[in-house]
């Protein structure tokens, strides 16, 4: 017979087990529901990401010479309000015009949720910069050198069996690559403001 010693004993393993099951269990759970999305012009047949010269001639853009931010959230504000992009990449080497990413795993975000995003790109390299390179856009918008967004798009995340939501593409939220313009110098812009305010004044009709 089995004294009541041995029996908390056996209770406690009996607890201490099952608790570690169940651990395990919502630890697979939360890796499995964890949604996927591809950030690749590559996985879609878009148009290749250009850039527009002052002179008004298009080119694909160089490899390695670019930047490219992917800025997400759940609602149209909230992903317009985020300076921080999901995730940093560089063109595709030997690839002009297309963008490196991958498919990623997003730990804050369950399969089938769905996300409104853009893409930002900018010149990577500018002499006005400090240290030589631009890791940001705001900061690009700053120098005189290319920039672009895309449109905003809404995609689907996928996981598990379910392919990835993607980014590109022309259909169902998708968009097509930015294309990438050179934007002005801050004192240009300054200038072309004083210009503007000085036409308005010399227009308003005397008293």
């Amino acid at each position: 017979m089995i004294d009541s010693k041995l029996k908390l004993n056996l209770k406690r393993t009996f607890l201490a087990a099952s608790a570690a099951v169940l651990a395990f269990l919502s630890s697979e759970f939360k890796v499995s529901a964890q949604g996927t999305l591809s950030f690749s012009s590559a996985d879609s047949p878009v148009p290749c990401i250009t850039s527009n010269v002052i002179t008004g001639t298009t080119a694909k853009v160089a490899v390695g010479q670019f930047m490219f931010g992917l800025y997400v959230g759940t609602t149209t504000n909230a992903m317009l309000l985020s300076t921080t992009p999901l995730i940093l990449v560089t063109n595709i080497p030997g690839i002009p015009g297309s963008i490196s990413g991958k498919s990623l795993t997003l730990n804050q975000f369950a399969p089938g949720t769905t996300l409104v995003f853009q893409v930002k790109g900018w010149s990577l390299f500018s002499s006005e910069s400090p240290n030589g390179v631009v890791l940001t856009f705001d900061q690009a918008l700053a120098y005189s050198m290319y920039v672009g967004s895309s449109q905003i798009g809404a995609t689907t995340l996928g996981g598990g069996a379910t392919l990835p939501g993607f980014v590109f593409g022309s259909t169902g939220g998708r968009v097509l690559s930015p294309v990438l313009t050179n934007s002005p110098e801050p004192s240009t812009v300054l200038l072309g403001g004083k210009g503007i305010a000085a036409l308005a004044f010399m227009r308003c009709p005397k008293a």
